[in-house]
């Protein structure tokens, strides 16, 4: 198995992670000296305390926690459906070249396409509620790991495939027992991308659409926010997102992706799996 994967790489990626959180403190301190030298009115730019004070409260009071729980059930759940679905395409996809050369075509059209372009269409099939913001994350979801998946099994070693010949395994089983450990650090890449992608889409469904449940999620956070002019909440509910975002990428998938490489070697290492 070919591994370019290095202790120094890793100390440098923990580096590297280290310097971005400093960057991200002296970036709340810029903020209140800006604030503090322009004279900017404070409903446009409060104060840095009355943002952290804002956080505070709404975690101890328990409706930002909650808040935050539901949209990451959600995101997290949308998430695993269309990693599920991305799988089902995939193992389709290689039953032949008229299923590839489909799939392919729909990816290529849905791929870039915004899920918020998609929100007329959601709307009369869905209405407005949870199901309408879930399909908007799957749609978010499903074509960057479909993608990324098909490519990682297009680039296994053909001694694989000839294993699942000499064994006698049927398409699924093929895909379960070799084709998808082999493109493990594809499916990885493509939930990194995903993850990104899907939270994004949530918060901006929400925000379009509405609470999503009894109390809603950050997206209804923001938007309650903004129309009570409350901005140290509206402030404070940015940060949340833009914290949470950054610590699943840099705290969990990173890691998670970095473990993966050790194992399995890089995404493009077509090599490893024969030797």
């Amino acid at each position: 198995m070919k591994n370019s994967f290095s202790p120094d790489t890793e100390g440098n990626s923990y580096r590297h992670r280290h310097h971005r959180w400093l960057w991200l403190a002296g970036l709340l301190v810029l903020w209140e000296l800006i604030r503090r030298i322009s004279g900017v009115n404070p409903l446009l730019m409060p104060p840095l305390g009355d943002i952290l004070m804002e956080l505070v409260h709404g975690i101890f009071k328990g409706m930002l926690v909650r808040r935050w729980l539901l949209s990451m059930a959600l995101v997290c759940g949308g998430l695993a459906a269309g990693t599920v679905l991305a799988m089902i395409l995939v193992v389709i996809s290689s039953t032949g070249r008229g299923a590839s050369s489909f799939l392919s075509l729909i990816s290529s059209l849905m791929h870039p396409l915004p899920g918020l372009a998609l929100l007329p269409l959601v709307i009369l099939w869905f209405g407005t509620g949870t199901p309408a913001v879930l399909f908007i994350i799957i749609h978010a979801v499903l074509w960057p790991i479909f993608v990324n998946l098909e490519s990682g099994v297009r680039s296994l070693a053909p001694a694989w495939t000839g294993y699942a010949r000499i064994l006698k395994l049927g398409r699924w089983e093929t895909f379960i027992r070799i084709s998808l450990p082999g493109s493990f650090p594809h499916l990885i890449s493509g939930i990194r991308t995903g993850w990104a992608r899907s939270w994004r889409a949530f918060i901006a469904a929400e925000m379009v659409f509405g609470a999503v449940g009894i109390l809603g999620g950050l997206g209804w956070q923001l938007f309650e926010s903004r129309v009570m002019m409350d901005t140290p909440a509206l402030y404070s509910a940015l940060l949340v997102v833009m914290l949470t975002g950054m610590a699943m990428e840099e705290i969990i998938l990173a890691r998670w992706e970095n473990r993966v490489r050790r194992k399995w070697g890089e995404p493009g290492d077509t090599g490893m799996a024969a030797e």
